[in-house]
């Protein structure tokens, strides 16, 4: 006769983990780790089947060495009758499932082809004579690796190994031993691209990953963790290699802007993180066709999606640009044409090099620049040569930097550029229309061809009437000055200061009041001034001045010889 046994059932997940895994080049990385809470409970269809076999133990009122009970409609059964000790009020129990035939939980049995069976187990302190209400928990934690789509679609197996393996498990206190030896379980690629691990607790571990693709072996270490039991850990493993190709900066430009795009790429796939900093990366020079330019949007194309993190060019160069305009794609918001749209205030575009690129022939965007329309934020060690920008519109702000900058433009520069208008804009070697800062900066050998009564400057073309413009340690070489409205700096100058600039010929400006200027030198063709190099002008203000007025930002000290250019 089967005496009941009714004993409850519940079993419980928590998630716990939050870490960044640094960037680790030309391999996997492992970041954005989430922790959502999910549980599981008799009602789910994750409970225990009926006719599942658990393990118990139990010392007390109620006393049983390795018994086997079995589940009947959610209460346990055993195939001898149990006695309760009348004497004793108390009962210390455990209970593990599976059970093993056996009764042994030791390596042999707890693993299959070296992945750890995911046990459950119940430790309760019961008092009185009663019906037995338990709840099992994972014995183990678990480990969940999202593969990216980059990834997983060329995916033939994931290797996990761990620091050490488990040997025994005594049923009675479920206590673990361990045997300090590595060990490698593997999976199988799966169509949903998430892979789970059973693993044991583990206290501050490295635990290493191998991705086997179709095309290469991957590896990485995750970083140094504490895993308990009955926690689940989900960890992201992508590939990045930073912007490679045209295709790749096409699927940026969409996907940063909030759009699909298809193909196996991400954004995650483009980018690195930092401390706090989430960083997208040239990793080699990009070179454009007319088709790909077709393709491109701007980086921060409209206004809810302004470029608002940090693009590293790796001192990489983009070619043959023909830079984004709504003329040519309609989806392009009106105001900004350029490889970047609009960068926000707290973002950041550096060390990036553009050649051999052009404007639309006639730009219909309000600003128009080869690097951006539009700069709230800061451009940093970046340069465009050898390109050009033609308009025809009496309303655009066009600069070969920026069509407008209202925040920072630090150690950039523009050579053999050209600008031809037919219309009143304002145009400038820099930006068209600025405040905020340009500093460190230089604009040689540009050339302008301008309507008679547009603001041109080998800089600015118009610095803002309204809003304040610092230009500091510039330098400006010009083989021949425009006649129409130019300033070698600035054309229309207009509520800013200017401190210490070079030039070898023309005027500062063409039209200005409310500003001051400080410190001018002009130089010769030896590029000096009183026998000195204008180099020496130039670095004495980054160390007299520039580093601690700006101690946030790092310039870029200038050469000794010839036209100056940064060291």
């Amino acid at each position: 006769m089967k005496t009941p046994f009714y004993i409850l059932i519940g079993i419980g997940f928590l998630f716990l983990l939050a870490c960044n895994e640094p960037i680790i080049p030309d391999t996997i990385i492992s970041d954005n780790i989430k922790q959502t809470p999910i549980s599981r409970s008799i009602l789910t269809h994750d409970t225990l089947p009926n006719g599942s076999v658990a393990l118990f133990n139990a010392q007390g009122s109620l006393n049983l060495h390795n018994q086997l009970l079995t589940l009947h409609n959610n209460h346990w059964e055993s195939d001898s009758l149990i006695h309760w000790n009348k004497d004793i009020d108390t009962t210390y129990l455990t209970a593990l499932y599976p059970s093993y035939n056996n009764l042994s939980y030791s390596y042999c049995s707890i693993y299959t082809d070296n992945l750890l069976t995911d046990i459950l187990i119940a430790k309760d302190t019961i008092i009185g004579k009663k019906n037995i209400e338990i709840s099992f928990k994972h014995l183990f934690s678990q480990l969940i690796i999202n593969v990216a789509p980059s990834l997983q679609h060329t995916l033939e197996e994931i290797r996990l190994t761990i620091p050490m393996r488990i040997n025994n498990i005594n049923p009675k206190t479920s206590q673990l031993t361990f045997n300090p030896e590595p060990i490698t379980s593997a999976l199988f690629k799966n169509e949903s691209g998430k892979y789970k691990f059973t693993i044991p607790p583990l206290t501050n571990s490295i635990l290493t990953l191998d991705l086997i693709t179709t095309n290469q072996h991957y590896n990485c270490n995750l970083p140094v963790h504490t895993y308990e039991r009955n926690m689940k850990y989900e960890c992201n493993i992508r590939q990045s290699k930073g912007i490679q190709n045209a295709e790749d900066l096409i699927a940026f430009s969409h996907l940063i802007n909030g759009l699909n795009y298809s193909g196996n790429k991400c954004l995650d796939d483009f980018m690195e993180i930092k401390g706090n900093d989430t960083i997208y990366f040239l990793s080699a020079n990009i070179e454009l066709s007319n088709n790909d330019c077709n393709k491109l949007l701007p980086i921060g194309a409209f206004t809810n999606y302004e470029f608002k993190y940090i693009f590293d060019g790796k001192n990489y160069t983009i070619s043959n640009l023909t830079v984004p305009d709504k003329s040519v794609n309609p989806s392009i918001y009106t105001q900004y044409s350029g490889l970047f749209g609009c960068i926000d205030t707290c973002g950041i575009v550096q060390n990036l090099r553009i050649i051999d690129s052009q404007s639309v022939n006639s730009p219909t965007c309000s600003y128009t620049g080869i690097f951006c329309g539009n700069n709230k934020g800061k451009i940093i060690n970046c340069s465009v040569s050898n390109s050009k920008i033609t308009a025809s519109t009496n309303s655009t702000r066009l600069g070969i930097i920026c069509g407008c900058s209202e925040g920072y433009i630090v150690n950039c520069g523009t050579e053999n550029c050209s600008i031809e208008i037919s219309g009143n804009c304002s145009s400038g070697g820099i930006a068209g229309l600025a405040s905020g800062y340009i500093l460190n900066c230089y604009a040689y050998n540009n050339e302008f061809e301008t309507a008679a009564n547009a603001n041109t400057g080998g800089i600015v073309g118009q610095s803002n009437t309204n809003i304040f413009l610092e230009l500091s340690n510039c330098c400006v070489y010009f083989r021949t000055i425009p006649k129409n409205y130019f300033g070698c700096f600035i054309g229309y100058l207009r509520n800013a200061a200017i401190n210490n600039i070079c030039y070898n010929t023309g005027n500062v400006y063409f039209d200005g009041k409310n500003a001051t200027i400080k410190n001018k030198h002009i130089y010769d063709s030896a590029f000096q001034q009183n026998n000195e190099h204008i180099s020496t002008y130039l670095n004495d203000w980054i160390r007299e001045t520039g580093n601690s007025t700006y101690s946030n930002l790092m310039f870029k000290e200038w050469s000794t010889e010839g036209l100056p250019r940064f060291k």
